[in-house]
């Protein structure tokens, strides 16, 4: 039997460890992450040796024989880190060329997604994926690698793409790489291939200041609000869609040392800075600012507005509350972790379809 992966795993009882040029640190994505920061220390000193920031889910790691600890936090929008895994035993993983079993083509077409499922060993769970023709190279986002790394699910939308034959590539940390050739065929309908094409133009016409309008508060000519976008059940009007951080990487940030959006500053100087708190917008962006990315008091006044506000934001401090305590219940100060889960109950409620 092939192993998909070689783990070793600095237990007391395994003697020393390697890692070696190929071989590098990995962890589960966060959603809404910005990127990650890093440390390791030795187990005996606590030490640390390594602290470093990445964008990926993935670290190269190159040390001498002993026994290690790693850790990771998660990074706001604006580049703090926001909560601190417990420090845990290292994990290090060989990089290794995926393999595959035989498969045979697959025809993705009309408006909807299509499913594939590669089967094979040597699969990372951060290994990227992607379309390749004389077009271009088109990586797929939404793919999923099961923890055994014998298999890696892809989810296709034909209209992101333009139509044709395609190889499959399967790329692992330190460029190892199988390519499955022609083995995606899309067919996209007439309308989405023009557009694919540029022969058709948005017509959407945007008539906001940029900044004055947050997702989903799309106002008609009247002053009437649309409802948000749909995510599977009902949403008020005017509530976010999407997820709010993404948007909040959008937005500049020009202060120097504050990491605040210019959205919600009025006045920044070289050793302070005065917000602009004047719309309820603001107010709710700077607070779900300090819940998300502040320190230990800031986090606890931000919970404490949500524990009392139902607004456009509540379905999205849920999301990332429900992140936070799932990642680092156990190492979350006792109070702070009892005002997530009342903030969570309150925000929920508020949010029952029963609730206008």
């Amino acid at each position: 039997m092939i192993r998909a992966f070689v783990l070793i795993t600095a237990l007391l009882f395994a003697g020393t460890l390697f890692a070696g040029p190929d071989d590098y640190v990995e962890w589960k994505p966060v959603p809404g992450s910005a990127g990650y920061q890093v440390q390791v220390r030795e187990t005996r000193t606590k030490k640390i040796l390594v602290d470093q920031t990445v964008e990926g889910t993935l670290l190269d790691v190159n040390l001498g024989p002993g026994l290690y600890e790693s850790r990771v936090a998660p990074l706001s929008p604006f580049g703090r880190p926001i909560q601190w895994s417990d420090w845990r035993q290292l994990n290090i993983l060989i990089a290794r060329t995926p393999e595959v079993n035989e498969h045979g083509p697959v025809v993705v077409e009309a408006g909807r997604p299509t499913t594939v499922l590669i089967t094979g060993v040597n699969f990372a769970r951060s290994m990227r994926v992607s379309l390749k023709n004389e077009s271009g190279t088109f990586v797929l986002p939404d793919r999923k690698v099961n923890d055994a790394g014998t298999e890696v699910l892809l989810n296709i939308a034909p209209g992101r793409f333009p139509q044709g034959e395609y190889d499959v590539v399967l790329e692992n940390p330190r460029q190892r790489t199988v390519v499955m050739p022609r083995m995606v065929f899309i067919k996209v309908p007439q309308d989405v291939a023009a557009r694919l094409d540029g022969k058709k133009e948005d017509t959407t016409q945007k008539t906001d200041k940029p900044g004055d309008k947050l997702p989903g508060d799309k106002a008609d000519k009247t002053g009437k609000t649309d409802k948000a976008d749909k995510t599977g059940d009902k949403t008020r009007p005017g509530e976010i869609a999407g997820d709010y951080r993404e948007y909040l990487r959008t937005l500049p940030s020009t202060c120097k040392g504050s990491g605040l959006p210019d959205f919600i500053i009025k006045q920044c100087f070289k050793y302070h800075l005065v917000l602009d708190l004047s719309t309820s917008q603001k107010v709710d962006m700077h607070q779900y600012l300090l819940a998300y990315q502040g320190n230990f008091s800031e986090r606890m006044t931000g919970y404490n507005y949500f524990r009392t506000t139902c607004g456009n934001l509540s379905r999205q401090v849920v999301v990332f509350l429900e992140e936070r305590l799932e990642m680092s219940r156990e190492s979350l100060d006792v109070a702070e972790r009892q005002t997530i889960e009342h903030t969570l109950e309150y925000l929920k409620s508020c949010n029952a379809p029963s609730n206008p």
